[in-house]
């Protein structure tokens, strides 16, 4: 075994008393790692005893109930009214792109068999769109549709 990777597996273990047989051997015959180890392990331990000031009182009450008091996650939820409006601007945008001059450019330029393709494109996005809808209001969703149907 190499020094250095008797250092670098030395570093990764918690538990120097249970190294491996060729870390043990390596340690044993390589003065320069026993003595490196040595003093690693010695200033682990001493760190490990504590830190070298004392707090007056314990913080960790104050902390503690300062992180219950606040509020773990705030979401900022959009409204349906956001939503219906962007979804009808980019449908809107798919009956009206037809109509702009820059498609109507592209249709004269490449042929009327750009329209497909675009519609697609446009189809994918609004579906896309659907589907992030759904995903981001599935609970409020949910609960709409159980109304509804208990209501049936």
């Amino acid at each position: 075994m190499k020094c250095e990777k008797f250092m670098t597996e030395f570093m990764a273990i918690d538990d120097y008393e249970n190294m491996g047989l060729s870390m043990k051997l390596h340690q044993f015959i390589c003065r320069r790692c026993s003595t490196e180890a040595r003093e690693l392990t010695t200033a682990m331990r001493i760190l490990q005893q504590g830190t070298p000031f004392r707090m007056k009182s314990s913080i960790s009450d104050k902390v503690m109930s300062a992180i219950i008091k606040r509020e773990a996650f705030s979401e900022n939820r959009i409204t349906w009214t956001n939503w219906i409006s962007i979804g009808s601007l980019i449908f809107l945008s798919i009956l009206l792109i037809n109509f702009s001059d820059s498609f109507i450019w592209l249709k004269a330029e490449f042929g009327a068999d750009l329209t497909i393709p675009v519609s697609v494109v446009l189809g994918s996005i609004f579906s896309l769109y659907a589907m992030i809808v759904t995903a981001v209001n599935y609970e409020s969703m949910k609960s709409v549709v159980e109304n509804y149907l208990k209501k049936m």
